[in-house]
C-alpha cells in the first residue's frame, strides 16, 4: 500500500513538473504550445520588413539615376537640366502676359498708336503669349523633349519676331526691364531644343539716362549758328 501511494506521488509530481511551464505561461496569456509558431512568425516579419526597407531603397536609387540619366539627356550645351528648364518656361509664361501689358500701353502712347503698324505688333505679342502659354502646357516634367518640341519651336518663332518688332520703336523703361528679363530664359529654351534665339541682340533704342524717353532732341541747333557749325 505504501509502495503504490509512493510511486502515485512520484508520478503526480512529475505531472506537476511538466505542467508547471504551461500554468506559467497562462498566468501570462502566452501558451508554451504556440511559442515557437509565434517566434517564427516574428522571423518572417522581421524579414519582411527588412525586404521593404531593401525595395523601397532600391526603387529610390532607381529613380535618382532615372532623373540624373533624363537631365543628361535633356542638358544642352551649356547643361540646362529638366527641372532648369521647366523654371525657365515658367517665368516665360508669367513675363509674357507682363510684357503684353506693357507693350500695349507702350503703344497707345507712341505715335504709331491706331495704325496698323501697332495692330500688327500687337497680333505678334498675342501670338508670342499664347506661344509660351502652349510650352508651358504641354511641356510636362521636361523628360521628354520631343513631346513638347513644336511648342518650342513655335515660342523661339515668336520671340524673334518680337525682338525685330520691338527693337524698332523706343521702349519706356518698364517694357525694356521686362523684355530685357526674358531673355537668360529664352536662350535656356533655345539651348534645350537645339534652336536659334537671335533675339535681345538689338539696340533697343532705350537710355536709362532718360527712363520717360524725354531727351532734349533739338537736332544740334548749335551747328547752324555761324562760325560755330559747318567751316
Amino acid at each position: 500500500m505504501n509502495r503504490r501511494s509512493t510511486l502515485l506521488t512520484i508520478i503526480a509530481a512529475v505531472i506537476f513538473a511538466f505542467c508547471l511551464p504551461g500554468l506559467a505561461a497562462a498566468q501570462n496569456n502566452d501558451p508554451w504550445w504556440g511559442r515557437d509558431q509565434r517566434d517564427q512568425d516574428q522571423r518572417d516579419q522581421d524579414q519582411r520588413d527588412r525586404d521593404y526597407r531593401r525595395d523601397r531603397r532600391d526603387r529610390r536609387d532607381r529613380d535618382d539615376d532615372q532623373d540624373r540619366n533624363d537631365g543628361s539627356y535633356n542638358r544642352g550645351r551649356y547643361g540646362y537640366d529638366s527641372r532648369t528648364l521647366r523654371d525657365a518656361v515658367r517665368r516665360i509664361k508669367d513675363g509674357t502676359h507682363r510684357l503684353q501689358n506693357d507693350v500695349d500701353r507702350n503703344l497707345d502712347h507712341s505715335r504709331i498708336n491706331g495704325s496698323n503698324r501697332e495692330d500688327h505688333i500687337n497680333t505678334d505679342m498675342e501670338e508670342f503669349r499664347r506661344a509660351a502659354d502652349r510650352l508651358d502646357s504641354r511641356l510636362g516634367n521636361a523628360r521628354d523633349l520631343n513631346r513638347s518640341a513644336n511648342e518650342a519651336e513655335s515660342l523661339i518663332s515668336s520671340a524673334n519676331e518680337m525682338s525685330h518688332e520691338l527693337g524698332r520703336f523706343q521702349l519706356d523703361s518698364r517694357t525694356f526691364s521686362d523684355w530685357k528679363s526674358l531673355q537668360t530664359d529664352l536662350h535656356i529654351v533655345a539651348d534645350a531644343y537645339g534652336l536659334r534665339y537671335t533675339g535681345g541682340r538689338y539696340n533697343p533704342r532705350y537710355d536709362d539716362r532718360y527712363p520717360n524717353d524725354r531727351r532734349n532732341n533739338n537736332n544740334d541747333w548749335w551747328r547752324r549758328i555761324p562760325g560755330i557749325g559747318r567751316p
